[in-house]
């Protein structure tokens, strides 16, 4: 499993993962947009249901939520056009497991569970080398939603391809 900032590169990819903790970490403001919303709702604990995609018109392209459907498996539920696009197709419906045959997928289920099991947002900063893009820099987040029991139910994301540079140490 991922821990934070730990750096993963190689066969796979060259992405940079760390626990979010302030806007001032942030390069794009289409991340920063999200990351204040969820800061701002509900105290950093937002519910599901306080999440409306018409609320944020302008990151819809980028958004991504994912649904958490057991400790091990997740669901992508909603991929933005601007996320389709950087990795060459949709993934909207795909569900992913930690014991998927496929790297990335494995790596992907096990880093949005650790999003929804610390119950804290993370940055993401790096290329998508791991698929023949490493054209694409990006920076994205990733921040928890609660379900009305209590539990993380989903997380929420926006992917910005445009603003990916990593500075020598990965900041």
């Amino acid at each position: 499993m991922m821990n934070d900032d730990q750096e993963v590169s190689g066969e796979l990819h060259e992405v940079v993962r760390r626990e979010l903790t302030d806007a001032g970490q942030l390069r794009s403001p289409m991340t920063r947009h999200l990351f204040e919303w969820w800061q701002s709702t509900r105290g950093g604990r937002p519910l599901r249901n306080d999440f409306d995609v018409l609320d944020h018109r302008k990151l819809i392209p980028y958004l991504h939520l994912y649904q958490v459907l057991s400790p091990d498996e997740i669901q992508l539920r909603i991929n933005g056009e601007a996320v389709a696009g950087a990795f060459g197709r949709s993934w909207a419906g795909r569900i992913v497991s930690v014991t998927s045959e496929k790297p990335f997928h494995a790596d992907l289920a096990h880093y949005i569970l650790s999003v929804a099991q610390t119950e804290k947002p993370h940055l993401c900063v790096g290329t998508l080398a791991h698929i023949d893009r490493g054209f694409v820099r990006f920076e994205s987040i990733d921040c928890p939603l609660w379900g009305e029991d209590g539990a993380v139910s989903h997380v929420v994301g926006c992917f910005d391809p445009q603003c990916g540079e990593m500075d020598q140490d990965g900041d």
